[in-house]
């Protein structure tokens, strides 16, 4: 189903995706109505950064918390389950089903968070700074676009070796009880 190489990039960016959504998401979900506060404590000082390239995180831009509170709290137990699962060889297809799931997810959002702003024709960043622009919101978002998709196509490639399997055994227990 996984190899051991497939596995451990598994795990790996479920963690780490697991624990950006709970640190740095789940920070800003409960505090965004304070980034634009010219009293910010200096703890905030991170998500500041960031809004100053994308000022949708300063002024609280509804479809951008609405995104980040959905991330934090669907994604983020997939991430932390198929961590926990993804070794567990009588857990493989959950864990591979639940990916599949959560990367779409992911791919989702990273896809609607560019288009959206796209659309709006990149007013709310910085696009002639190439590290409030290049490195803060495209080098960073795009992370979510291919370690999401390389996770799709593992667990897609996971489940379809998993349903050949139990369509190869299911059809030998046909054969065995035919005869």
């Amino acid at each position: 189903m996984f190899s051991v190489k497939a596995r451990r990039f598994v795990f790996w960016w479920c963690v780490l995706s697991g624990l950006v959504h709970l640190t740095w998401e789940l920070g800003f979900c409960l505090m965004h109505e304070r980034l634009a506060s010219p009293t910010n404590p200096s703890w905030m000082i991170p998500w500041t950064a960031y809004a100053v390239a994308d000022t949708r995180y300063m002024f609280s831009d509804h479809f951008v918390v609405s995104l980040e509170w959905l991330t934090v709290l669907t994604v983020t137990p997939m991430n932390f389950y198929v961590a926990l699962t993804i070794n567990k060889a009588h857990k493989l297809r959950q864990a591979a089903l639940v990916l599949v799931v959560f990367s779409t997810m992911e791919l989702y959002g990273a896809i609607m968070y560019f288009l959206v702003e796209h659309r709006h024709g990149w007013k709310h960043t910085v696009p002639s700074s190439f590290v409030e622009f290049w490195i803060k919101v495209v080098f960073s978002n795009s992370i979510w676009l291919v370690l999401p998709a390389i996770s799709l196509y593992l667990g897609c490639k996971a489940l379809l070796v998993t349903d050949s399997a139990v369509l190869a055994a299911s059809k030998d227990l046909d054969q065995r009880n035919a005869a």
